[in-house]
């Protein structure tokens, strides 16, 4: 199906290339015989397109993986908590820092494969790629012996997240906070730089001494984007620096506007107070057992109000309430 888009030479089969060289430049994977005994993964590529930007990626089907040592022992992982980021917003306004960013590209192939028994289907390959430096290709009797982590691996971000605090540790030099090991700290000639992790995604405040600094080691092991510019926003949260106080102001105002907008309440009114003061408790709903898809329209809200939460408080026993039900 996408051969037949217009832009399947000039966009699409591009993006596809640029992919598996990736996978063999990385060594994610190596090409092996088949044999019966081996419990091979089901993978496949996913396309994105958009104007004037084709992505390709190639995914294992975690959903077909088996835990208790054969595909993964754990998945658990965390990632930086609400109050990580505050701490670091906190410490850009106290020091009169911006707040800067950056993300790891491709990261979950850059983490080691810890289980010696992942084996995964390889790519199909379009008939322009077969026989050159994209490797052998699905049908062909080979598979992929996993080196590397792949995205849509259930353990693949607990992995990449212990594999990017060992090389901040190691190769840039940070101290990970013992409360929270997705925040760090950074020191360098009597300077200080605070950062949080998010999966792929660092954010850090310092002075323009050490952030050059920092940078540099950073981008001598790993291939990122960002780093350089001031950032106005951080996974779903967005900041304001105040010029004359000095502050910096945390919401989520894009994502209340977006969570209004999705269940048609921009026009609703506005009341001064979340829960209409003195109203009777919520009472859970005693009538005719109605179907998954009505639970789950009333899920997402909760779930929405609940991620609102993190910048409005004042949410908080509004998200508790309806949470119960």
């Amino acid at each position: 199906k996408l051969r037949k888009e217009p832009d399947w030479e000039s966009g699409i089969l591009p993006a596809i290339k640029k992919e598996y060289a990736g996978l063999i430049r990385l060594g994610v994977f190596n090409e092996v015989p088949r044999k019966s005994w081996m419990n091979v993964i089901p993978a496949h590529t996913l396309h994105s397109i958009k104007p004037n930007k084709h992505k390709a990626r190639f995914v294992a089907e975690g959903n077909r993986t088996i835990g208790d040592g054969v595909h993964f022992d754990a998945t658990a992982t965390s990632m930086a908590s609400t109050v990580a980021v505050k701490i670091v917003v906190a410490f850009a306004a106290g020091e009169k820092h911006q707040l800067f960013s950056f993300d790891v590209v491709a990261a979950f192939l850059g983490a080691k494969a810890v289980n010696p028994n992942l084996y995964v289907e390889l790519p199909e390959l379009p008939y322009e790629m077969e026989g050159g430096e994209y490797g052998t290709g699905r049908g062909k009797g080979m598979v992929g012996h996993l080196q590397k982590t792949l995205y849509g691996l259930r353990d693949s971000p607990r992995l990449w997240s212990r594999h990017l605090i060992k090389s901040l540790q190691e190769d840039v030099g940070v101290t990970v906070m013992v409360s929270d090991r997705n925040v760090f700290k950074f020191e360098w000639q009597g300077q200080t730089l605070l950062g949080a992790v998010h999966v792929d995604d660092v954010l850090f405040s310092g002075g323009p001494e050490i952030r050059a600094e920092f940078m540099r080691r950073v981008r001598a092991k790993h291939d990122v984007t960002g780093g350089d510019e001031p950032v106005s926003e951080f996974c779903g949260y967005e900041f304001e620096c105040g010029t004359v106080r000095e502050t910096i102001k945390m919401h989520q105002q894009t994502f209340a506007v977006a969570l209004l907008e999705q269940f048609d309440s921009l026009n609703a009114t506005a009341v001064d107070t979340p829960m209409l003061v003195g109203a009777p408790e919520l009472e859970g709903w005693e009538g005719v057992e109605v179907s998954e898809r009505t639970k789950l329209d009333y899920m997402m809200p909760v779930g929405s109000l609940t991620w609102l939460t993190r910048t409005r408080p004042d949410l908080a026993y509004v998200a508790l309430s309806l949470s119960q039900f």
